[in-house]
């Protein structure tokens, strides 16, 4: 298998320009590189929080969203944790008839 490599000269993108490929308009502020994850338990695949810093010095935090179950779900769990545990319909003891 052959190997090519491209060479090219090119001349850096002026700020305009990388703000268009970045899709910052007017009123948008431009978003500094470093992104600041906040993992709050070990075992977090993903970040719960994002701090994200802009050039003009704001700072914003971005929560994951987290699907919360419907209320009737919540409900309905409260219901069955009254329920008795275990096997409900046990035989009564058997007991000798003395006569």
């Amino acid at each position: 298998m052959e190997e090519f490599t491209l060479e090219f000269e090119a001349e850096p993108l002026t700020e305009e320009q990388w703000d268009a490929i970045c899709g910052y308009k007017p009123p948008r502020k431009r978003i500094l590189t470093l992104a600041v994850p906040t993992y709050e338990h070990e075992y977090s695949k993903y970040p719960e929080q994002i701090r994200v810093s802009f050039a003009d010095g704001h700072t914003a935090v971005y929560d994951m969203r987290v699907d919360q179950p419907h209320p009737m779900i919540v409900e309905n769990i409260k219901i069955i944790r009254k329920w008795k545990q275990g096997y409900v319909n046990q035989p009564q003891r058997r007991r000798r008839n003395r006569t």
